[in-house]
């Protein structure tokens, strides 16, 4: 009877160890940076769920050990956060090079690439040491019984080795993940207003950043007027590039915006002058061009300055070297006033974003000690800059200067501000409308001021039918699409993110890697000592576990 109650009590304990391991799952993350513990605001944000969630990830098959690192880690993400929701997040892999036959494997690539999923191709080395090319899908697909949207995972900076390029995805999926996520499960979208009526960049030429925030937001054209009246229908104001001088009305309508607590991104300078005009003109002169802002910007924190940026770090520009006569040839020249920016690693907006390009910008000076307003610098110069001030000359004669540590004798210049806490009202001294019915600080506030009104601009040609837009950021000539886009849907996104979520961008996961030149001149050691160390410890075992056992029954 005894035997018989012990065998049971031992099933029972068995059955309640399996129900409590398939019903409560605890992870020990060791890890320095809690690379495996999910955020409080992701732990919110998935608690929340208003219906299920299907996700359809396309990154699978054979693929190299980094993507693989990077698949797994999708895989324990998207599991964590489906044990963690308060409904059903529904997930699968699947490879579409998988698809046995070509034409629905095309069909069902085209569709992908279609609702916005990018292939990339690799290259990889057979035994042979012949290359192979290889399609792959870091991407996955997210939608619920409302909405639908692709999320690209791999962070592709050119001047990066592939290994910190998949650790820097793997950095950003939880709040790529998690963003997606958000976006799909909110019914009602915040509002963005692109500010117009002073000149600003056109619809057309602002195209690309409106089509991609439109996944995001509802995405409007505003005046003043309608800022005015209603201050909190818009959670971000974009002032993009205005060549018109601001009445003090239209000035008074954006400070009592931001006074209500509004976000606002400032893409202006403090200089004019046309890259494309130097087609018809061998020379252009850059001019000071206020716009009657100077005031409210220095109010609330910052000073753009009338000058230009040269930076060696910069494009390069088709120029004519062919002598005249002679068959037409072009050869790269640096173009210094279109500097290639760095982003600050420090904060989620620019951490892993490919260099910005911008043009003539300015400088950007930090002004007051408000200890209420928090200042951070988000683009800066390289250390080679030159500053000019202005009117200045600008031709195409620069392209034949060297680049010489004597001239460009400038560093890390501020090109970009984030400024966050509560504002002063620029007209708190000043009789409005003969009242003072106006706020005089601001609620908690969020506002990023860049010195170049082009950086939003994309590319735009033909007319029409024929009418091309070119993804922002895209260079013709050397075929590369810098980081401006995503810079500025990362500016934006902080900028209407009041959940923290965007923090998430800012965590790091150190990438330890091994010395590989160590790793060869050693290789045959290490081979040797994980060949026989395990034999020497099992045959030093055997030996103590022998003497034990004869030392034990030999007293007997």
């Amino acid at each position: 009877m005894r035997k018989y109650k012990s065998r049971l009590i031992f099933v029972c304990a068995l059955i309640a160890v399996l129900f409590v391991s398939n019903n409560l799952f605890y992870r020990f993350d060791l890890t320095a940076e809690n690379r495996y513990t999910l955020s409080d605001n992701t732990k919110d944000v998935l608690k929340d769920l208003k219906e299920d969630i299907y996700i359809e990830v396309y990154l699978d098959g054979e693929l190299p050990s980094s993507f693989m690192r990077l698949r797994n880690r999708i895989e324990e993400l998207v599991g964590d956060c489906a044990r963690l929701s308060n409904k059903g997040i529904h997930f699968r892999f699947l490879n579409p090079n998988a698809i046995g036959d070509r034409r629905k494997r095309e069909k069902f690539i085209q569709q992908l690439v279609d609702k916005g999923v990018q292939p990339t191709n690799l290259n990889r080395k057979k035994s042979d040491e012949s290359l192979s090319q290889q399609i792959i899908f870091p991407s996955m697909l997210i939608w619920n019984s409302n909405k639908e949207m692709a999320v690209n995972l791999l962070k592709n900076n050119p001047s990066l080795d592939a290994e910190s390029n998949i650790n820097n995805s793997i950095e950003s999926l939880e709040y790529e993940l998690l963003n997606a996520i958000k976006i799909i499960d909110t019914k009602n979208l915040k509002s963005i207003g692109f500010l117009t009526g002073h000149n600003e960049i056109s619809k057309v030429e602002t195209a690309d950043i409106g089509g991609s925030l439109a996944d995001f937001y509802n995405v409007d054209i505003v005046t003043c007027n309608d800022i005015s009246k209603d201050y909190n229908r818009y959670s971000t104001l974009v002032i993009a590039q205005p060549r018109k001088d601001f009445t003090e009305k239209d000035k008074f309508a954006i400070d009592q915006f931001i006074m209500n607590g509004g976000s606002t991104l400032w893409l202006v300078d403090q200089v004019a002058a046309d890259l494309d005009s130097l087609r018809y003109k061998p020379e252009i002169f850059a001019y000071f061009k206020p716009l009657n802002i100077e005031d409210m910007l220095f109010t609330y924190g910052v000073r753009i300055n009338p000058n230009l940026v040269l930076d060696g770090q910069c494009v390069l520009i088709p120029v004519k070297t062919s002598l005249e006569g002679e068959a037409p040839k072009f050869s790269p020249a640096p173009w210094y006033y279109s500097p290639l920016v760095r982003t600050s690693q420090a904060h989620p907006i620019g951490k892993n974003i490919n260099p910005v390009r911008m043009d003539f910008a300015n400088t950007i000076d930090t002004v007051g000690s408000n200890k209420k307003i928090k200042k951070e610098v988000l683009l800066s110069s390289s250390k080679y800059t030159r500053l000019v001030n202005i009117p200045w000359p600008v031709s195409l004669d620069i392209v034949g200067e060297k680049m010489s540590p004597a001239v460009f004798n400038k560093q890390n210049m501020t090109l970009a501000v984030l400024m966050q806490g509560h504002f002063p009202s620029a007209f708190r001294h000043r009789m409005v409308n003969g009242g003072n019915s106006f706020l005089k600080e601001s609620k908690k506030a969020k506002m990023i001021v860049v010195s170049d009104g082009d950086i939003i601009r994309n590319i735009v040609s033909g007319s029409g039918k024929n009418l091309r837009i070119m993804p922002l950021g895209y260079d013709r000539y050397s075929k590369r699409t810098y980081g401006n886009k995503a810079f500025l849907l990362n500016a934006i996104n902080y900028l209407s993110d009041n959940s923290g979520l965007m923090d998430l961008r800012a965590r790091e996961y150190k990438l330890r890697v091994l010395d590989k030149t160590r790793l060869k001149s050693d290789r045959k050691w290490w081979q040797y000592m994980n060949l026989l160390l395990p034999l020497f410890l099992l045959f030093i075992f055997s030996l103590v576990w022998y003497y034990i056992r004869k030392k034990r029954y030999s007293k007997r």
